[in-house]
Protein backbone atom coordinates (compact mmCIF):
# COMPACT_ATOMS: atom_id res chain seq x y z
CA UNK A 1 0.00 0.00 0.00
CA UNK A 2 1.41 3.43 -0.91
CA UNK A 3 0.44 5.29 2.23
CA UNK A 4 1.62 2.81 4.02
CA UNK A 5 5.33 3.14 2.36
CA UNK A 6 4.95 6.87 2.71
CA UNK A 7 4.10 6.71 6.32
CA UNK A 8 7.45 4.45 6.59
CA UNK A 9 9.89 6.40 4.94
CA UNK A 10 8.58 9.33 7.42
CA UNK A 11 8.53 7.30 10.31
CA UNK A 12 12.02 6.02 9.57
CA UNK A 13 13.64 9.63 8.87
CA UNK A 14 11.81 10.70 11.97
CA UNK A 15 13.63 7.69 14.34
CA UNK A 16 15.71 10.11 15.99
CA UNK A 17 13.26 11.99 18.06
CA UNK A 18 11.40 9.23 18.66
CA UNK A 19 8.58 9.15 21.36
CA UNK A 20 5.00 8.16 22.15
CA UNK A 21 2.71 10.80 21.49
CA UNK A 22 0.22 9.06 24.63
CA UNK A 23 3.17 8.94 26.83
CA UNK A 24 0.90 11.73 29.45
CA UNK A 25 -2.02 9.51 28.76
CA UNK A 26 -3.58 6.29 29.55
CA UNK A 27 -4.04 5.63 26.08
CA UNK A 28 -4.17 2.10 25.16
CA UNK A 29 -3.64 0.91 21.41
CA UNK A 30 -5.49 -2.16 20.16
CA UNK A 31 -2.79 -5.25 21.26
CA UNK A 32 -1.48 -6.69 18.61
CA UNK A 33 -1.39 -4.21 15.96
CA UNK A 34 1.48 -3.33 13.87
CA UNK A 35 2.83 -0.10 15.29
CA UNK A 36 4.89 2.77 13.85
CA UNK A 37 7.91 4.24 15.76
CA UNK A 38 6.42 7.80 17.60
CA UNK A 39 7.53 10.64 15.47
CA UNK A 40 8.84 13.77 17.20
CA UNK A 41 6.37 12.65 20.18
CA UNK A 42 3.44 13.96 18.18
CA UNK A 43 2.35 11.20 15.70
CA UNK A 44 2.05 7.48 15.81
CA UNK A 45 0.08 5.29 14.06
CA UNK A 46 -1.27 1.30 14.80
CA UNK A 47 -2.24 -0.82 11.90
CA UNK A 48 -3.59 -4.03 11.31
CA UNK A 49 -4.70 -5.20 7.63
CA UNK A 50 -6.57 -2.27 6.44
CA UNK A 51 -7.30 -0.72 9.27
CA UNK A 52 -5.45 2.07 11.00
CA UNK A 53 -5.32 3.96 14.53
CA UNK A 54 -3.55 6.90 14.87
CA UNK A 55 -2.66 9.07 17.93
CA UNK A 56 -1.46 12.90 17.19
CA UNK A 57 -0.38 15.29 19.97
CA UNK A 58 -0.86 18.81 19.24
CA UNK A 59 -0.69 22.03 21.38
CA UNK A 60 -4.20 23.45 22.30
CA UNK A 61 -4.82 25.43 19.23
CA UNK A 62 -4.90 21.82 17.30
CA UNK A 63 -8.39 21.82 15.77
CA UNK A 64 -9.97 18.89 13.83
CA UNK A 65 -8.81 20.21 10.97
CA UNK A 66 -5.34 20.62 11.21
CA UNK A 67 -5.52 16.53 12.80
CA UNK A 68 -7.52 15.85 9.50
CA UNK A 69 -3.85 16.34 7.29
CA UNK A 70 -2.42 13.62 8.68
CA UNK A 71 -4.47 10.73 6.98
CA UNK A 72 -4.99 10.71 3.40
CA UNK A 73 -8.86 9.41 4.30
CA UNK A 74 -9.47 12.55 6.36
CA UNK A 75 -8.35 15.26 4.48
CA UNK A 76 -11.37 13.88 2.51
CA UNK A 77 -13.91 13.91 5.11
CA UNK A 78 -17.83 13.98 4.34
CA UNK A 79 -20.81 13.55 6.36
CA UNK A 80 -19.04 14.28 9.23
CA UNK A 81 -20.57 14.66 12.83
CA UNK A 82 -19.24 15.18 16.04
CA UNK A 83 -20.69 15.41 19.40
CA UNK A 84 -19.74 16.05 22.61
CA UNK A 85 -18.76 13.38 25.21
CA UNK A 86 -17.54 12.74 28.52
CA UNK A 87 -14.57 9.84 28.94
CA UNK A 88 -12.59 8.95 32.31
CA UNK A 89 -15.37 8.18 34.13
CA UNK A 90 -17.27 11.40 33.03
CA UNK A 91 -14.49 13.29 34.11
CA UNK A 92 -12.94 14.17 30.84
CA UNK A 93 -15.06 16.39 28.04
CA UNK A 94 -14.17 14.86 24.67
CA UNK A 95 -15.67 15.63 20.65
CA UNK A 96 -16.42 12.85 18.96
CA UNK A 97 -16.79 12.72 15.77
CA UNK A 98 -17.97 9.99 13.08
CA UNK A 99 -17.85 10.40 9.27
CA UNK A 100 -16.55 9.21 5.56
CA UNK A 101 -13.35 9.53 3.67
CA UNK A 102 -12.39 8.56 0.33
CA UNK A 103 -8.87 7.66 -1.12
CA UNK A 104 -6.76 5.37 -3.19
CA UNK A 105 -4.86 1.97 -2.19
CA UNK A 106 -3.00 0.39 -4.42
CA UNK A 107 -4.46 2.03 -7.55
CA UNK A 108 -8.48 1.45 -6.33
CA UNK A 109 -10.44 4.12 -4.82
CA UNK A 110 -11.70 3.25 -1.83
CA UNK A 111 -14.21 4.60 0.99
CA UNK A 112 -13.53 4.41 4.84
CA UNK A 113 -15.28 4.97 7.97
CA UNK A 114 -13.78 7.32 10.36
CA UNK A 115 -14.40 7.61 14.03
CA UNK A 116 -12.08 9.77 16.74
CA UNK A 117 -12.09 11.73 19.58
CA UNK A 118 -10.35 15.00 20.25
CA UNK A 119 -9.85 15.94 24.07
CA UNK A 120 -7.26 17.78 25.67
CA UNK A 121 -4.75 16.69 28.73
CA UNK A 122 -2.56 18.56 30.46
CA UNK A 123 -1.64 21.27 28.02
CA UNK A 124 -1.78 19.04 24.61
CA UNK A 125 -4.77 18.44 22.62
CA UNK A 126 -5.18 14.63 21.38
CA UNK A 127 -6.30 13.42 18.55
CA UNK A 128 -7.13 9.67 18.30
CA UNK A 129 -8.80 8.82 15.07
CA UNK A 130 -9.98 5.36 14.00
CA UNK A 131 -10.15 4.28 9.80
CA UNK A 132 -11.38 1.50 8.27
CA UNK A 133 -12.85 -0.01 5.13
CA UNK A 134 -16.44 1.08 5.25
CA UNK A 135 -17.62 -2.67 5.02
CA UNK A 136 -15.78 -3.83 7.45
CA UNK A 137 -16.77 -4.61 11.25
CA UNK A 138 -15.36 -2.22 13.90
CA UNK A 139 -12.86 -3.65 16.25
CA UNK A 140 -13.55 -3.34 19.84
CA UNK A 141 -10.26 -2.72 20.64
CA UNK A 142 -9.51 0.17 17.92
CA UNK A 143 -13.05 1.88 19.40
CA UNK A 144 -11.49 1.20 23.22
CA UNK A 145 -7.93 2.60 22.55
CA UNK A 146 -10.16 6.01 21.06
CA UNK A 147 -11.71 6.12 24.07
CA UNK A 148 -8.48 5.25 26.72
CA UNK A 149 -7.46 8.50 25.99
CA UNK A 150 -7.48 9.90 29.81
CA UNK A 151 -4.40 11.62 31.97
CA UNK A 152 -2.03 9.46 33.91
Amino acid sequence: MKWRLLFGTLCIAALAACGSPGADTSFRPPSGWNSTPGIMGRFQMWMNNDQIVMLIRGDKNTTFYNAQKSSPYATSMSDLKHSPIALCGGKQKADYFTGRGEGTTNGKHTVRAIEGIITDVGASRYVAMYIRPLNARADGQAEGALHSLCAK
